[in-house]
């Protein structure tokens, strides 16, 4: 399964080659492309791109774009909704920008399941790479395998906090 990412604008292409996402995808043996379509200014051209993707196997779409932040309604919709659309919120060109395009990633009816990576820009990307990749390694244990190995070189770069979480039992309250 391949990824595709997709950018809004141009103006998205440095954010985007700054992050690590790519690196990561790579690391995680995930194919990966990316494009620049724009939702709003053309629309046509996008439904193109997804229906294309599709058919050379991309399985799961990273969508980022600021402001309004359409981009990963519209590619949900071109792809029948049958495919994983994670958002990814970037900073706008006014002070609002980034409130906006979180807000409308995040503000979603009831049958539009898009996932936002929670961060802006760079990290944004990084852990929709990550999430991509959690999501394909559900059916793959070389990509899990593969997770654990990044988590744990994360991990030991930052410290975490120590948890308990696999080895306590259950509190019943008696």
């Amino acid at each position: 399964m391949k990824v595709g990412i997709y950018l809004g604008s141009d103006s998205d292409k440095d954010l985007f080659e700054a992050s690590q996402a790519q690196e990561i995808l790579k690391y995680m043996g995930i194919p990966a492309s990316s494009s620049i379509a724009s939702a709003d200014r053309n629309p046509i051209k996008l439904n193109e791109h997804c229906k294309d993707a599709v058919d050379n196997g991309v399985g799961i779409f990273i969508a980022a774009a600021g402001l309004a932040a359409v981009l990963p309604s519209i590619i949900a919709v071109n792809t029948a909704r049958l495919f994983p659309v994670i958002a990814v919120p970037l900073p706008g060109g006014t002070a609002l920008g980034e409130s906006a395009s979180l807000l409308t990633s995040l503000m979603k009816p009831s049958g539009a399941p898009i996932p936002v990576t929670g961060a802006f820009g760079k990290a944004g990307f990084d852990n929709a790479a990550l999430l991509a990749a959690q999501i394909i390694g559900l059916s793959r244990p070389d990509i899990q395998a593969r997770l654990l190995r990044y988590f744990a070189d994360q991990d030991s770069i930052h410290k975490p906090i120590q948890s308990n979480f696999w080895t306590t039992t259950p509190n019943t309250g008696e």
